[in-house]
């Protein structure tokens, strides 16, 4: 019988890491003096939270405007180098979406996300204030002038199959 020649490679730094992201109006949670609702999960101790339907000042977004505010986060905190960093958006699930960035830019993105609050309004080519719903424009999701959004993260890895796995974990045990 002959030999069969077996090799094996471990990925020990990968290239990408993933975010698992949630905007929230932090306006309406600015009276109470507390952030949404949540509850500490059993994964590295990073929170989760009831679905969106059940919490107020949730928003919806379309990709366009998750990138602007996304943008605008990082570029507050880091300055040019911020709004080069690579990202990609993966899925965008009302106001949630999953990021891919490098790997070696993940705390930083961090930081300047966790750390970003921000007006909903942004500034259009005219110079004038254009308000976003989350469907490009007025509608029955318009937000009122005024109000402040920010970024939650809600979790992260190094690998999105894990990122995956405890969001649909934290659906099962939430139910």
């Amino acid at each position: 019988m002959p030999s069969v020649a077996t090799r094996t490679t471990t990925l020990r730094q990968p290239a990408w890491s993933y975010l698992h992201l949630e905007l929230y109006s932090a306006t309406s949670f600015a009276s109470t003096s507390a952030r949404p609702p949540s509850t500490t999960a059993r994964t590295g101790g990073m929170t989760s939270t009831p679905p969106a339907s059940s919490r107020p000042g949730i928003i919806d977004l379309d990709a366009v405007t998750a990138r602007l505010l996304l943008t605008r986060a990082l570029s507050r905190h880091l300055g040019l180098a911020g709004s080069s960093i690579p990202m990609d958006i993966l899925k965008l699930d009302g106001a949630q979406l999953w990021i891919r960035v490098p790997r070696q830019d993940l705390s930083c993105v961090m930081v300047a996300l966790g750390a970003w609050e921000g007006p909903w309004e942004v500034t259009g080519g005219g110079g004038a204030a254009e308000k976003f719903d989350g469907n490009g424009g007025g509608g029955a999701n318009e937000i009122a002038p005024g109000v402040t959004v920010a970024w939650r993260i809600r979790d992260k890895g190094n690998w999105l199959m894990g990122l995956l796995s405890s969001q649909m974990e934290q659906e099962v045990w939430n139910r």
